[in-house]
């Protein structure tokens, strides 16, 4: 299977933009979500805000494909798009957030309780970020238990997030 993909450069604009979208779009469900927990229901859900978090989440590895895209030359109005080395690849995604965005607008160990969310380096591996959708086991056959999230820092994290996406160029 070829990794390489060729794409007009129409394509490729029309993609930044739908991909800056969906990025718009994941933190402002992050966002309502979290206040509606903590409005709603403080009690229960204001410690533990994971699919706020989750969707957070994926919004950071989205602007990890924005800047691979954005970092795309147009040959001829073609491009050379690494469709599975970089374009899908997780953890291409993630490392190029993690090497763009400034601390304070995006998860760490300060984010994610780390007895509880595996990280490595104060980064969540890409496993344990997807096991805040799902239920799964650990390797001594004990269900996984989601990630605790701190609310505040969250919340800091998606108006952080949010200022610096919507302040660039789609």
């Amino acid at each position: 299977m070829n990794k390489i993909r060729v794409i007009d450069q129409d394509v490729l604009n029309e993609l930044i933009t739908v991909t800056s979208n969906n990025i718009r779009s994941l933190l402002k469900s992050a966002n309502d979500l979290l206040e509606m927990n903590i409005k709603q229901n403080q009690d229960i859900l204001f410690d533990h805000p994971f699919v706020s978090a989750g969707l957070f989440t994926y919004a950071i590895e989205e602007y990890g494909k924005l800047i691979y895209l954005k970092s795309l030359k147009p040959i001829n109005k073609k491009v050379e798009l690494d469709y599975f080395g970089k374009f899908t690849d997780h953890n291409t995604k993630f490392r190029l957030a993690f090497e763009h965005l400034p601390k304070e607008a995006m998860y760490d160990i300060q984010f994610f309780d780390s007895t509880l969310f595996d990280t490595e380096k104060s980064k969540a591996t890409k496993d344990t970020r997807f096991n805040i959708f799902y239920s799964d086991l650990t390797n001594g056959g004990k269900i996984r238990t989601l990630p605790q999230v701190n609310a505040g820092i969250l919340k800091k994290a998606i108006l952080k997030f949010s200022k610096i996406v919507n302040s660039e160029k789609s």
